[in-house]
């Protein structure tokens, strides 16, 4: 004879086991996955204002915006935290979005002679 709690614990099996085949249908959510869906909508980059964008030069943006942005934050809290060390900090994270920018520019480099 079942009780309630064997019945309940075999529905769950079950609609585990049905969730899981559900899930397996899906496309992995790891990084590398995520970086070929971005090449196959994008190919190897993309033309705009007359540049070539490639992946590396949009992984560098993304980078030095988001560094950008958490500067800018940390910034503002050590204002109101009257933190000198964070303020250095920031200083530091400053010089980060400098050289994602730098290293933005040699990827995006117009010019067809240079090394990189």
């Amino acid at each position: 004879m079942l009780d309630y709690d064997d019945e309940h614990s075999k529905s769950n099996v079950s609609s585990t086991a049905t969730s899981k085949a559900k899930e397996d249908d899906h496309v992995s959510q790891r990084p590398s996955s995520v970086a070929d869906g971005v090449k196959a909508a994008l190919g190897d980059g993309f033309s705009c204002c007359g540049c070539w964008i490639s992946g590396n030069a949009i992984s560098l943006l993304v980078a030095a915006i988001l560094f950008a942005a958490i500067t800018v934050t940390q910034w503002i809290f050590a204002e109101i935290a009257n933190s000198d060390a964070l303020k250095a900090d920031c200083v530091s994270m400053g010089v980060d979005v400098l050289a994602f920018l730098g290293n933005l520019f040699a990827e995006c480099n117009p010019f067809p002679d240079s090394k990189r």
